[in-house]
């Protein structure tokens, strides 16, 4: 068992997360090769990047469209399985509260995702997405305004 304590600092969460991480993929890999079981996986956005796993079947909580791409990073990695699947969820807070994501990033995936019935159609709305993101971020010149603020202190 692994402890996060409050008074840790992030760069001692670092270390903790890697080994925690390592950990899990040493498991599960010993526990595939001894049995032919299969293992659900339940945990937060830790198993989005860097962590070599994969899953026949994803069930991920709706998030910008990047978090949705990263998870897929572990479904059928070993190409396993032809019927693989990831299905996104909605909030059970009925949708209006996006923490720990922007809002902006909430709506434009929403946006993509009600249309796309694949992942070559995910794949390929990845431009447009970051594009619409960038475009409404500039809308917004948050520099400048931080800058206005620092400078009357």
């Amino acid at each position: 068992m692994l402890n996060f304590e409050r008074q840790s600092t992030n760069a001692d969460f670092r270390p903790l997360i890697d080994r925690s991480s390592q950990l899990l993929i040493d498991v599960m890999h010993f526990e595939k090769e001894r049995s032919n079981e299969q293992y659900m996986l339940v945990s937060t956005q830790v198993v989005e990047a860097g962590v070599d796993i994969s899953f026949s079947q994803v069930y991920r909580e709706k998030a910008p469209l990047d978090g949705i791409i990263q998870v897929m990073g572990r479904l059928n990695r070993k190409v396993e399985t032809r019927d693989a699947r990831l299905t996104v969820f909605e909030y059970d807070n009925g949708g209006d509260d996006f923490r720990p994501y922007s809002q902006l990033e909430m709506r434009e995936s929403e946006e993509i995702l009600r249309e796309v019935k694949d992942s070559i159609q995910l794949y390929s709305s990845l431009a447009e997405y970051y594009k619409s993101i960038s475009e409404k971020n500039e809308t917004k010149n948050y520099s400048s305004e931080l800058w206005s603020h620092l400078c009357n202190l």
